[in-house]
Protein backbone atom coordinates (compact mmCIF):
# COMPACT_ATOMS: atom_id res chain seq x y z
CA UNK A 1 0.00 0.00 0.00
CA UNK A 2 3.06 2.55 0.99
CA UNK A 3 4.46 1.83 -2.70
CA UNK A 4 0.99 2.55 -4.19
CA UNK A 5 0.53 6.27 -2.69
CA UNK A 6 4.51 6.81 -3.12
CA UNK A 7 3.75 5.44 -7.00
CA UNK A 8 0.45 7.76 -7.19
CA UNK A 9 2.52 10.48 -5.40
CA UNK A 10 5.20 10.76 -8.17
CA UNK A 11 2.35 10.74 -11.20
CA UNK A 12 0.36 13.25 -9.48
CA UNK A 13 3.87 15.65 -8.99
CA UNK A 14 4.72 14.70 -13.14
CA UNK A 15 1.75 15.67 -14.08
CA UNK A 16 1.35 19.17 -12.27
CA UNK A 17 4.83 20.19 -13.85
CA UNK A 18 3.62 19.31 -17.03
CA UNK A 19 0.68 21.04 -16.91
CA UNK A 20 2.31 24.45 -15.17
CA UNK A 21 5.12 24.05 -17.99
CA UNK A 22 1.94 24.47 -20.70
CA UNK A 23 0.50 27.28 -18.76
CA UNK A 24 3.52 28.69 -18.69
CA UNK A 25 3.80 28.38 -22.46
CA UNK A 26 0.42 30.02 -23.06
CA UNK A 27 2.08 33.27 -21.59
CA UNK A 28 1.64 36.24 -23.48
CA UNK A 29 5.41 36.13 -23.26
CA UNK A 30 5.92 33.25 -24.75
CA UNK A 31 6.02 33.20 -28.63
CA UNK A 32 4.98 30.06 -30.78
CA UNK A 33 8.08 30.35 -33.67
CA UNK A 34 7.73 27.20 -35.40
CA UNK A 35 6.10 23.42 -36.05
CA UNK A 36 7.86 20.38 -36.27
CA UNK A 37 7.09 17.09 -37.88
CA UNK A 38 9.69 14.05 -36.86
CA UNK A 39 9.93 10.54 -37.68
CA UNK A 40 12.40 7.32 -36.53
CA UNK A 41 13.12 4.76 -34.81
CA UNK A 42 13.04 3.87 -31.39
CA UNK A 43 13.79 1.52 -28.48
CA UNK A 44 11.63 0.34 -25.73
CA UNK A 45 12.81 -1.83 -22.73
CA UNK A 46 11.12 -2.44 -19.07
CA UNK A 47 13.59 -2.21 -16.01
CA UNK A 48 11.82 -4.72 -13.41
CA UNK A 49 13.00 -6.61 -10.07
CA UNK A 50 10.20 -9.74 -10.67
CA UNK A 51 12.24 -12.93 -9.25
CA UNK A 52 11.20 -16.78 -9.71
CA UNK A 53 10.77 -17.76 -5.99
CA UNK A 54 11.86 -21.45 -7.18
CA UNK A 55 15.17 -20.88 -8.85
CA UNK A 56 15.75 -17.17 -7.31
CA UNK A 57 16.30 -16.00 -10.92
CA UNK A 58 15.37 -12.00 -11.95
CA UNK A 59 13.79 -11.63 -15.48
CA UNK A 60 15.37 -9.41 -17.89
CA UNK A 61 14.41 -7.83 -20.93
CA UNK A 62 16.28 -6.60 -24.44
CA UNK A 63 14.93 -4.08 -26.75
CA UNK A 64 13.64 -4.46 -30.41
CA UNK A 65 13.13 -1.73 -33.17
CA UNK A 66 10.27 -0.16 -32.99
CA UNK A 67 8.99 3.45 -34.89
CA UNK A 68 7.91 6.53 -33.54
CA UNK A 69 6.40 9.75 -35.39
CA UNK A 70 4.92 13.24 -34.42
CA UNK A 71 4.42 16.80 -34.22
CA UNK A 72 6.19 19.60 -32.19
CA UNK A 73 6.36 22.94 -31.12
CA UNK A 74 8.37 25.58 -29.75
CA UNK A 75 7.67 28.36 -27.20
CA UNK A 76 10.57 31.07 -27.10
CA UNK A 77 11.32 33.13 -24.15
CA UNK A 78 14.58 34.43 -25.87
CA UNK A 79 17.17 33.34 -28.47
CA UNK A 80 18.67 30.43 -26.49
CA UNK A 81 15.66 29.27 -23.83
CA UNK A 82 12.66 27.83 -24.94
CA UNK A 83 10.63 24.95 -24.12
CA UNK A 84 9.48 21.93 -26.20
CA UNK A 85 5.99 20.30 -26.54
CA UNK A 86 5.81 17.20 -28.54
CA UNK A 87 2.34 14.99 -29.55
CA UNK A 88 4.19 11.50 -30.71
CA UNK A 89 2.81 7.81 -31.44
CA UNK A 90 5.33 5.35 -30.32
CA UNK A 91 5.40 1.65 -31.16
CA UNK A 92 7.68 -0.28 -29.23
CA UNK A 93 8.60 -4.14 -28.89
CA UNK A 94 10.15 -5.46 -25.64
CA UNK A 95 11.53 -8.91 -25.36
CA UNK A 96 11.32 -10.50 -21.77
CA UNK A 97 13.47 -13.61 -20.49
CA UNK A 98 12.28 -15.56 -17.74
CA UNK A 99 14.03 -18.29 -15.88
CA UNK A 100 11.79 -20.49 -14.13
CA UNK A 101 11.53 -24.15 -11.56
CA UNK A 102 8.63 -25.89 -11.52
CA UNK A 103 8.54 -29.27 -9.33
CA UNK A 104 10.84 -30.83 -11.63
CA UNK A 105 10.98 -28.95 -14.27
CA UNK A 106 13.29 -26.18 -15.05
CA UNK A 107 12.52 -23.92 -18.02
CA UNK A 108 12.39 -20.31 -19.59
CA UNK A 109 9.45 -17.99 -20.37
CA UNK A 110 9.79 -15.77 -23.18
CA UNK A 111 7.45 -12.98 -23.52
CA UNK A 112 7.44 -10.55 -26.40
CA UNK A 113 4.89 -7.47 -25.97
CA UNK A 114 4.63 -4.40 -28.29
CA UNK A 115 3.11 -1.35 -27.12
CA UNK A 116 0.93 1.65 -28.42
CA UNK A 117 1.59 4.94 -26.69
CA UNK A 118 0.62 8.57 -27.40
CA UNK A 119 3.56 10.09 -25.46
CA UNK A 120 3.42 14.18 -24.64
CA UNK A 121 7.05 15.11 -23.47
CA UNK A 122 7.56 18.71 -22.64
CA UNK A 123 11.04 20.08 -22.23
CA UNK A 124 13.01 23.18 -21.19
CA UNK A 125 15.86 23.81 -24.09
CA UNK A 126 18.59 25.68 -24.59
CA UNK A 127 19.99 26.54 -27.82
CA UNK A 128 23.58 27.59 -29.06
CA UNK A 129 25.15 28.08 -32.41
CA UNK A 130 23.71 30.76 -35.95
CA UNK A 131 23.67 28.54 -39.08
CA UNK A 132 23.71 24.81 -36.63
CA UNK A 133 22.04 24.89 -33.77
CA UNK A 134 22.90 22.62 -31.04
CA UNK A 135 20.00 21.86 -28.25
CA UNK A 136 20.38 20.16 -25.19
CA UNK A 137 16.99 19.63 -23.29
CA UNK A 138 15.13 18.58 -20.08
CA UNK A 139 11.35 17.98 -18.73
CA UNK A 140 9.04 15.08 -18.01
CA UNK A 141 6.77 12.71 -20.17
CA UNK A 142 3.08 11.28 -20.17
CA UNK A 143 2.47 7.95 -22.02
CA UNK A 144 -1.10 6.81 -22.49
CA UNK A 145 -1.23 3.40 -23.48
CA UNK A 146 -3.47 2.55 -26.32
CA UNK A 147 -2.70 -0.93 -27.10
CA UNK A 148 -0.60 -4.05 -25.82
CA UNK A 149 -0.30 -7.55 -27.47
CA UNK A 150 1.80 -10.00 -25.94
CA UNK A 151 3.08 -13.72 -27.57
CA UNK A 152 4.90 -16.20 -25.08
CA UNK A 153 5.80 -19.29 -24.97
CA UNK A 154 7.44 -21.97 -22.21
CA UNK A 155 10.63 -24.09 -23.33
CA UNK A 156 11.40 -27.66 -22.01
CA UNK A 157 14.52 -28.93 -23.59
CA UNK A 158 12.96 -29.67 -26.67
CA UNK A 159 9.34 -29.68 -26.73
CA UNK A 160 7.55 -27.43 -29.10
CA UNK A 161 6.79 -24.06 -27.60
CA UNK A 162 3.21 -23.27 -27.37
CA UNK A 163 2.28 -19.51 -28.06
CA UNK A 164 -0.79 -17.43 -25.99
CA UNK A 165 -2.00 -13.95 -26.57
CA UNK A 166 -2.01 -11.73 -23.62
CA UNK A 167 -3.12 -8.36 -22.69
CA UNK A 168 -3.90 -6.06 -19.85
CA UNK A 169 -0.80 -6.60 -18.22
CA UNK A 170 0.14 -2.69 -18.00
CA UNK A 171 -1.56 0.65 -16.99
CA UNK A 172 -3.20 3.01 -19.09
CA UNK A 173 -0.68 5.85 -18.26
CA UNK A 174 3.41 6.05 -17.73
CA UNK A 175 5.42 9.36 -16.48
CA UNK A 176 8.62 10.20 -15.76
CA UNK A 177 12.13 12.26 -17.06
CA UNK A 178 12.54 13.43 -20.36
CA UNK A 179 15.82 14.17 -21.56
CA UNK A 180 17.19 15.07 -24.91
CA UNK A 181 20.13 16.16 -27.38
CA UNK A 182 19.42 18.05 -30.95
CA UNK A 183 20.77 19.64 -33.62
CA UNK A 184 19.19 21.94 -36.63
CA UNK A 185 20.72 22.57 -40.08
CA UNK A 186 18.90 25.81 -42.06
CA UNK A 187 17.63 24.88 -45.40
CA UNK A 188 16.12 28.66 -45.89
CA UNK A 189 14.26 30.47 -44.35
CA UNK A 190 11.67 29.09 -43.00
CA UNK A 191 12.91 25.53 -43.08
CA UNK A 192 15.25 23.66 -41.12
CA UNK A 193 16.72 20.33 -40.96
CA UNK A 194 16.54 18.46 -37.02
CA UNK A 195 17.95 15.40 -36.22
CA UNK A 196 17.29 14.56 -32.12
CA UNK A 197 18.24 12.07 -29.70
CA UNK A 198 15.36 11.89 -26.47
CA UNK A 199 15.36 9.11 -23.75
CA UNK A 200 12.42 9.18 -22.20
CA UNK A 201 13.00 7.30 -18.43
CA UNK A 202 9.60 6.46 -16.62
CA UNK A 203 9.50 6.53 -12.67
CA UNK A 204 5.82 4.67 -12.30
CA UNK A 205 4.86 1.57 -12.08
CA UNK A 206 3.58 0.79 -15.34
CA UNK A 207 1.87 -3.37 -14.29
CA UNK A 208 -1.29 -3.92 -13.71
CA UNK A 209 -0.58 -7.85 -12.63
CA UNK A 210 -1.11 -8.81 -9.19
CA UNK A 211 0.27 -11.38 -6.81
CA UNK A 212 -0.59 -11.27 -3.56
CA UNK A 213 1.79 -14.13 -2.35
CA UNK A 214 4.79 -12.33 -3.40
CA UNK A 215 6.22 -8.79 -1.76
CA UNK A 216 4.87 -6.08 -4.27
CA UNK A 217 8.32 -4.05 -4.59
CA UNK A 218 10.00 -7.32 -5.86
CA UNK A 219 7.51 -8.85 -8.07
CA UNK A 220 4.79 -6.77 -9.32
CA UNK A 221 7.04 -3.61 -10.38
CA UNK A 222 7.72 -2.84 -13.87
CA UNK A 223 9.05 0.84 -15.34
CA UNK A 224 9.60 1.94 -18.88
CA UNK A 225 12.66 3.65 -20.66
CA UNK A 226 12.06 4.35 -24.50
CA UNK A 227 14.69 6.35 -26.29
CA UNK A 228 13.96 8.24 -29.96
CA UNK A 229 16.38 8.81 -32.75
CA UNK A 230 13.79 11.36 -35.11
CA UNK A 231 14.77 13.43 -37.67
CA UNK A 232 12.27 15.91 -39.23
CA UNK A 233 11.69 18.90 -40.33
CA UNK A 234 11.21 22.44 -38.44
CA UNK A 235 8.71 25.26 -39.97
CA UNK A 236 9.52 28.58 -38.69
CA UNK A 237 6.19 30.80 -37.85
CA UNK A 238 8.32 34.12 -38.12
Amino acid sequence: QRFQIFNHSIMVKIVFLLVLCLFTMSSSRAQIKDIEFMLGPSMGTLHSKMTDPGSLTTANYSAKMGYSAGVGSSYYFTENFSLGAQLIYQKTTVRGNFPFEFENFTGNLELTTSFDHLSLPVRARYTMGNKVKFSSELGGFINCLLNSTAKDYFMYGSITPTFAEASEQYTRFDAGLSLGFSSQVSLSEKLNVKLSLTDNYGLVNISALQYPQFPIHSSNFFKSNTMNLLAGIVYSLH
